[in-house]
């Protein structure tokens, strides 16, 4: 094969190259409909003086699709549970210690994020805990023993179905109603928002 074979072969294949890419481009631009949503557990901060515990959480539709991407609902959970931490929903509910109204301050409104942007979130919740926070039928507070805090996020997925899930991000134990120990985590958790109904726990820690 001559010099300018070799120059053509070469052109051909740079072309077919240049041809293949811009057919991928375009079908990420205008055809593929995927949504990308991720909850990240970005900071936490203890407030001595008003009693709360503060979590930074970002939500992010990181735009691998053109789908937006819908955040119906997120807030923090407390529980207890002897046997240590919980990774499944159900259980988690099941330990749940409900705040009454108000308690959190949390009025959440839904969050719609196009693809690529992203939304910051501050959740607060009060260490001094004590029964008068609580609903009668809510899990009994023992104040000698860990409380568990996990974050619940609901979400619409791509087939259109109310979807959640719930992961652990830390603990903490009271010595009367100050903080003895604790232990937060950062996390960064995809919320597989292109499958079916999605409802799961968390990590061990």
């Amino acid at each position: 094969m001559d010099t300018t074979e070799k120059k053509i072969s070469t052109s051909n294949i740079i072309a077919f190259l240049a041809l293949a890419l811009s057919i991928v481009v375009f079908y990420f631009q205008f055809f593929y409909t995927g949504q990308s949503l991720k909850v990240n557990v970005v900071d936490s901060n203890i407030e001595f003086s008003e009693k709360k515990i503060n979590f930074t959480i970002i939500y992010h539709n990181n735009g691998k699709g053109n789908q937006y991407a819908t955040v119906v609902n997120s807030r923090l959970i407390c529980y207890q549970n002897k046997e240590g931490i919980i990774t499944d929903e159900i259980n988690i509910a099941n330990h749940h210690l409900r705040f009454k109204e108000g308690v959190l301050n949390d009025d959440f409104q839904p969050i719609i994020l196009s693809p690529g942007a992203q939304s910051v979130i501050i959740h607060k919740i009060p260490y001094n805990l004590n029964p008068n926070m609580f609903y009668e039928f809510s899990q009994e507070l023992d104040s000698s023993a860990k409380v568990f805090i996990a974050l619940e996020s609901k979400y619409m997925n791509s087939n259109g179905l109310l979807s959640s899930k719930i992961i652990n991000i830390g603990w903490f134990m009271l010595d009367d109603d100050y903080i003895k120990k604790h232990k937060f985590e950062y996390k960064s958790i995809d919320l597989n928002s292109n499958g079916t109904l999605v409802s799961s726990g968390g990590d061990d820690s």
